[in-house]
C-alpha cells in the first residue's frame, strides 16, 4: 500500500507539473493572441430618438424649432424659443474643446438631441412626448438624447436649464460614461453658468459677478446659508453625495457640486489635473486618475476648499485667492521671524512648521487699503468691524493652520484672529498661514501690508 501510495504521489507530481506546463503555454498563446489584436473602434450608440407627429403637436401649441444639435418642442413664446436651438450649437463647441470628440455613430448620424421645453405639461402628455411610465423631475429630466424641463420665469435661468440638461445628454452619449453624481451635475452646472452678449454669444463657466444677472440660479446663495449654518461638506463628504441626496426639492447637492467643478477649473494649479477627468470619465478610470491626480496636494486642496467654501460670493476671484506653498521649515529656534504680509493677496505662508504645543507670540503693525466701495477702507491689523469677510472683521491680520497630514478626524484649516498682536498655542503640528481679511472678490485691488512678527515662547 505505502508503494502504491508513493508511486500515485510521484505519477500525480509528474502529471500537475505537466499540467502547469501546458496552462502556461495556453496563456502565453492567449497572450500572444491579445497582443496582436487590434484595440476595438468604439462607438457612440445609434440615434434611436422617436419621431414626432409634428402636425398634432401644432394643433396642441406645441411648436418645433430645430438647429443642428438641438431639436425643441415647445408652447412658450415662440420669438423666446427660435433663440434657444442655436445656444445648443455653441455649447457643443464648448463640450467637445473641453472632453475631446466623440465617437462616431454607429449609424453614422450626426450629433442632435432633442428637449422637450414645457409651460403647460399636460399637452406634451396629451402629444405623447412623453414615455410610458415617465415621471417628470422638478426641473428637468434627461434619458439619452432627449430632455424635459418646465419653463422659467427668467430669460436666463430657462437658458441655464437648458444647457444643464444637454450637457448630460452629450456627457453620457458615449457608452460606460459612468463618472460620479458630483462630478456629473457639477460640469452640467459648470457649462450651465453662463452669460449672453448682444450679438447671441455665449460665454460658458463663468463664476456669476452678480445676482442681477443671474437670475433663478441661487447656487451661491445656498453655499453662504450652508456656511452660517456651520454646514460646509468636505471634499470626501462631497464625493459621498448619492443620487437620494440629488432628488430632494432643495437644490443643495447642485450647488456644492458646481462649486467644486468651478474651483478646481478656475484654480491655476489644479485646473490641467481637472481637465484630465474629462477624457477618463469610464468609471473606475476616473476614482483611480481622481486619486492619483491629487495625491501629492491632498491636505493642501483641503485647506483651500474650506477656506473657499468660506468666502465663496458673486465676483470671487479664485486665482488672486489660492494659498502658494512656499519651502516649509521646522520652527524649533527662538530667533524671531519678520515678515511682510500683502492686502492684495490670499493666504501667505510663512514658511514654518510648527510643533504640536508650541507657544507662539505673533505681533503685527502697518496699514492697508481695502476697495470695498469707491472709497477705499483704511485699516489697521485689528481689522474694522463695518463689515466681515468669513465670520472676521474685514482688514483684520488672520493666522490659518494647515495640518501636513490630512487626517480624516483634523480640521483642515483652523482660522484665528491675531490682530496687533497675540499669543497662540499651536493644537497641532501644522503649516502657519497668514492674510489680511478681505471679501474673495476685487482682492487685487486692495493695497498695502502689515509688518509681522513671528517669536517661540
Amino acid at each position: 500500500m505505502r508503494f502504491l501510495l508513493l508511486n500515485f504521489r510521484r505519477t500525480f507530481t509528474a502529471f500537475l507539473a505537466v499540467w502547469l506546463l501546458l496552462c502556461i503555454a495556453f496563456e502565453d498563446g492567449r497572450a500572444d493572441d491579445r497582443s496582436s489584436q487590434k484595440p476595438q473602434r468604439i462607438f457612440r450608440p445609434a440615434d434611436e430618438r422617436p419621431i414626432r407627429d409634428d402636425a398634432k403637436a401644432a394643433e396642441l401649441g406645441i411648436h418645433k424649432y430645430e438647429s443642428r444639435r438641438l431639436v425643441l418642442y415647445t408652447d412658450i413664446d415662440p420669438a423666446v424659443a427660435a433663440t434657444l436651438p442655436p445656444l445648443i450649437d455653441q455649447a457643443y463647441d464648448a463640450w467637445v474643446g473641453y472632453f475631446g470628440e466623440l465617437p462616431p455613430a454607429s449609424d453614422g448620424s450626426d450629433f442632435q438631441i432633442t428637449g422637450y421645453l414645457m409651460k403647460d405639461e399636460k399637452k406634451f402628455i396629451e402629444a405623447g412626448m412623453q414615455p410610458e411610465g415617465f415621471v417628470m423631475a422638478r426641473f428637468g429630466r434627461q434619458i439619452g438624447r432627449q430632455f424635459w424641463m418646465h419653463d422659467q420665469h427668467s430669460d436666463y435661468y430657462r437658458r441655464h436649464l437648458l444647457i444643464h440638461e444637454a450637457t448630460h445628454a452629450f456627457m453620457t452619449v458615449t457608452p460606460h460614461v459612468l463618472p460620479p453624481l458630483w462630478y456629473l451635475e457639477g460640469m452640467a452646472e459648470y457649462f450651465a453658468t453662463h452669460t449672453l452678449d448682444s450679438a447671441g454669444r455665449v460665454t460658458f463657466g463663468v463664476m456669476p459677478q452678480s445676482t442681477l444677472d443671474f437670475p433663478g440660479l441661487g447656487r451661491i446663495e445656498i453655499i453662504k446659508q450652508e456656511n452660517h449654518f456651520q454646514r460646509l461638506l468636505t471634499l470626501p463628504q462631497l464625493g459621498a453625495l448619492t443620487s437620494a441626496e440629488f432628488i430632494k426639492p432643495r437644490p443643495v447637492p447642485y450647488s456644492w457640486s458646481w462649486a467644486l467643478c468651478s474651483f478646481l477649473e478656475q484654480h491655476p494649479r489644479y485646473r490641467e489635473r481637472f481637465h484630465k477627468l474629462g477624457q477618463n470619465m469610464e468609471g473606475p478610470a476616473f476614482a483611480r486618475l481622481m486619486t492619483e491626480l491629487f495625491a501629492e496636494d491632498r491636505a493642501l486642496l483641503a485647506a483651500e476648499w474650506t477656506d473657499y467654501t468660506r468666502r465663496l460670493d458673486y465676483g470671487y476671484d479664485v486665482a488672486a485667492n489660492v494659498l502658494v506653498p512656499r519651502e516649509v521649515r521646522s520652527f524649533a529656534d527662538k530667533e524671531p521671524v519678520e515678515l511682510t504680509v500683502s492686502a492684495n493677496r490670499g493666504w501667505q505662508s510663512t514658511g514654518l512648521r510648527v510643533p504640536e504645543g508650541a507657544e507662539l507670540e505673533i505681533t503685527s503693525t502697518g496699514k492697508v487699503a481695502l476697495q470695498q466701495s469707491a472709497h477705499p477702507w483704511t485699516s489697521e491689523p485689528q481689522g474694522i468691524t463695518i463689515d466681515y469677510a468669513a465670520g472676521f472683521p474685514i482688514g483684520a491680520l488672520l493666522a490659518g493652520w494647515q495640518p501636513e497630514d490630512n487626517a480624516a478626524d483634523v480640521p483642515p484649516f483652523e482660522v484665528t484672529l491675531i490682530g496687533t498682536g497675540t499669543t497662540l498655542k499651536i493644537p497641532r503640528n501644522a503649516v502657519l498661514w497668514l492674510r489680511v481679511n478681505a471679501p474673495g472678490q476685487g482682492l487685487k485691488k486692495n493695497s498695502g501690508e502689515y509688518n509681522v512678527t513671528i517669536r517661540r515662547r
